[in-house]
């Protein structure tokens, strides 16, 4: 359960900070949606921050939930 939770409070802050990242947008559903415009962006965010980069094009369903406690 404590590995679990680790997990989707790291998953919570690899999106804080792409959602703070300057030209990327964000969806719950779809993650950040890189696409040729934000490639770029997208490939300096996982330079510094590697474990983000599941959330390129998938979403993260628990951020709302997370955000809130």
């Amino acid at each position: 359960c404590k590995n679990k939770w680790n997990t989707l409070k790291a998953g919570y802050h690899h999106v804080v900070h792409i959602k703070n990242a300057s030209r990327l947008t964000w969806s719950d559903t779809d993650g950040v949606g890189v696409s040729s415009e934000t490639q770029h962006v997208w490939d300096e965010i996982v330079k510094v921050h590697p474990a983000a980069k599941p959330y390129g094009n998938k979403g993260f369903p628990h951020f709302a939930v997370i955000d809130h406690m």
